[in-house]
């Protein structure tokens, strides 16, 4: 191989590093828009500097901290699976691939779901424990607890589907729907944030609106690559218990579900697939009634395939025959059982 120089390798090592850092701080970034945006909104709907002051402090300085310790976890998650899939990838070991990926998926909600459920069953008596002193700001930061713990499911979906499709190459669609997030959370927490009643929850609402965008968009990424591989196994699956029944109907059934699968892909090789089904329908379901099997005659066709590709052909027909007859009566069941 060519050697490289080193702007083209320093180039190729920021495509991979500035989209994947990008990736990793989508709680950083949904800090800096309550920076730049709540203050204002409060300001601008009548509140005085220090009240404003005051519940900012109680979203970003009370409530977002405690946050930030589970998201530690899902956080490690996310980095742990990105040299895992990478290798699988490049190896082209999809099965691998596809095994660390759901592992990643159940880390995380092992990890998130008894955080989220813990941290919003418990919000006030977790203010209580770390803030004693500020009696008067407990009741407003355990609200917003409680908002950001409903989204720390999502945040914790978000970070194990990043080091997915990080893994695989794909590094910038987290980046991309990152983005996405962060706009739903600046309009929602811009809008929410300027209503009296709701004030700085509304910031709150936005960050867990932008986790759930961010997942859904990641797991759209994910299960969009890995659909027709998905679909493949669900087809198997349906044909396996298909053969399963000796009733026409139930069987004809199975089948109908099978190409009603395979043409919802839209991909022309399942559309291929589900029209071979549909006009062989007849002769399918007839396996229910008469459970036979063409096994023994597509061994043998494969058996005759091997002698012919063993010997490079056979010029004399009747050497051909003998070769066929002396395999068929080297392996049926009336000498194996003389010979037992």
């Amino acid at each position: 191989k060519a050697k490289q120089s080193n702007s083209v390798i320093f180039r190729d090592l920021l495509a991979i590093a500035i989209p994947t850092t990008i990736g990793a701080s989508i709680m950083p970034i949904l800090n800096w828009i309550d920076t730049v945006i709540v203050k204002r909104r409060l300001l601008a709907i009548g509140y005085s500097e220090t009240v404003a002051r005051t519940l900012y402090g109680e979203l970003s300085g009370m409530a977002s901290p405690i946050i930030n310790v589970p998201q530690v976890l899902t956080q490690a998650i996310c980095l742990s699976l990105v040299p895992v899939i990478s290798d699988a990838f490049r190896r082209d070991d999809m099965d691998f691939v596809r095994k660390n990926a759901n592992l990643g998926l159940r880390y995380a909600f092992t990890v998130g779901l008894p955080c989220s459920f813990g941290m919003f069953a418990l919000a006030e008596p977790i203010m209580r424990l770390f803030y004693p002193t500020q009696t008067d700001s407990l009741h407003n930061a355990a609200i917003c607890l409680k908002i950001y713990a409903i989204g720390l499911i999502f945040l914790a979906v978000t970070h194990a589907l990043t080091g997915v499709l990080q893994g695989i190459g794909k590094q910038n669609i987290p980046v991309r729907n990152l983005l996405i997030g962060a706009l739903v959370k600046f309009a929602v927490s811009f809008i929410l944030t300027g209503i009296p009643a709701i004030n700085v929850r509304g910031a709150a609402v936005g960050t867990a609106s932008a986790y759930l965008v961010s997942a859904y968009l990641n797991y759209r990424a994910e299960v969009g690559r890995n659909e027709l591989l998905a679909a493949c196994d669900m087809v198997k699956e349906l044909i396996s218990r298909a053969y399963s029944y000796k009733q026409e109907k139930r069987m004809r059934e199975c089948m109908e579900e099978v190409v009603a699968v395979c043409r919802g892909t839209g991909n022309e090789h399942f559309e291929w697939f589900a029209r071979l089904v549909e006009n062989h329908m007849e002769g399918i379901v007839a396996h229910a009634r008469y459970q036979i099997s063409s096994g023994k005659v597509e061994g043998t066709n494969g058996m005759i395939k091997a002698l012919r590709r063993t010997g490079y052909g056979y010029p004399d027909d009747e050497y051909f025959f003998l070769k066929i007859f002396d395999a068929s009566r080297r392996y049926s069941p009336s000498r194996e059982a003389v010979a037992a």
